[in-house]
């Protein structure tokens, strides 16, 4: 069976117009590099319709995640593009039925709001998952934080990474630790989990 790949060019739109905004403006460079890495890991591959919709759900995923990251770090609340996903990427609402199934509680409201409730449902299922990917991706909570945080203020040079994680990383894990007696990056995957 032939594969076929989301690249971000496909999604780079989307995500210029929806994205959560940095204070630096490096969301778009961010999400780029990330959902790179993605394709690197064959984690944004598909071979039939479901498959696609499942890849959209893992960019979603991320895109969901990073909202929630600015809006804590922040202070930045933006609500999330439920509608626009739909008719933009396009999602197939037949899709997303599809991948939900029999999940009553799903089942409430009108078009838009059955839409965006089966959405948020794919994204939540998905959120572990993506969360684990970034994880991997920069070494780590505090390595996440870095990339979030301090590479967008250093002109999003990835190939600079180790060095200003290695810069850095001490003083990230400390400010957390003040913060938090668990993972550095609790907070975060506290509120994501939690909403």
């Amino acid at each position: 069976m032939i594969k076929k790949t989301i690249l971000f060019d496909e999604l780079e739109q989307f995500a210029c117009e929806h994205a959560c905004h940095f204070p630096s403006g490096s969301e778009t460079a961010w999400l780029n590099f990330v959902w790179s890495q993605f394709v690197m890991m064959n984690q944004a591959s598909y071979s039939n319709e479901i498959g696609r919709h499942i890849v959209l759900t893992r960019f979603l995923s991320l895109m969901d995640q990073i909202n929630d990251f600015v809006c804590i770090a922040f202070s930045k609340k933006q609500p999330f593009p439920y509608k626009e996903a739909i008719e933009k990427l396009p999602v197939s609402t037949f899709r997303l039925g599809q991948m939900v199934g029999t999940d009553h509680k799903i089942f409430s409201g009108d078009e838009e709001e059955l839409n965006r409730s089966a959405l948020r449902h794919l994204l939540d299922l998905e959120r572990p998952n993506t969360y684990n990917l970034i994880f991997r991706i920069f070494g780590g909570d505090s390595g996440l934080v870095v990339s979030l945080f301090i590479l967008p203020q250093q002109g999003l040079d990835y190939n600079s990474f180790e060095e200003l994680y290695e810069k850095y990383s001490p003083a990230v894990l400390k400010m957390f630790e003040l913060q938090s007696s668990s993972s550095p990056f609790s907070l975060f995957t506290n509120f994501s989990q939690n909403r």
